[in-house]
């Protein structure tokens, strides 16, 4: 029955099998071909994504060590801070000590002042009072 609507020659018939046994090839190697091709894709998307962790993960090793280099930066003000304030502390103390120190010396020349003066008052009455002796003595 399928002779009756087919009106092909025999090498007509075999040129379509030729046909559709290279089109099935094609079909085949195509097949291949995507496999091939969603293989690579698949490798370049694992690579792809390896490379994106990576990245991820220096960008975590970098914070990291940003957070750690600040906090070890921050303990050195901290610590500068601390040593600056008790240096200003010693200097107000030194200062004070030497304000005190140089009170006391201007306060023990005044005294001694005084006493060098009454002792030259005293040493010139005592003087006259020898020298008035003297004369008395002598007269």
């Amino acid at each position: 029955m399928l002779h009756s609507f087919c009106k092909f020659s025999h090498a007509q018939l075999q040129l379509l099998c030729q046909l559709r046994d290279r089109c099935k090839k094609y079909e085949d190697d195509a097949k291949v071909v995507r496999a091939q091709n969603m293989k690579r894709i698949k490798e370049h998307e694992i690579r792809e994504t390896e490379a994106r962790q990576e990245v991820i993960d220096l960008l975590f090793a970098m914070a990291r060590d940003r957070k750690h280099s600040n906090e070890l930066l921050d303990k050195e003000i901290k610590h500068l801070r601390r040593e600056s304030t008790d240096l200003l502390q010693h200097d107000e103390r030194f200062d004070k000590n030497i304000s005190e120190t140089v009170n006391r010396l201007e306060h023990r020349l005044r005294v001694l002042e005084s006493q060098q003066q009454f002792l030259q008052i005293s040493s010139k009455s005592t003087l006259m009072d020898c020298n008035h002796n003297l004369h008395c003595v002598t007269s």
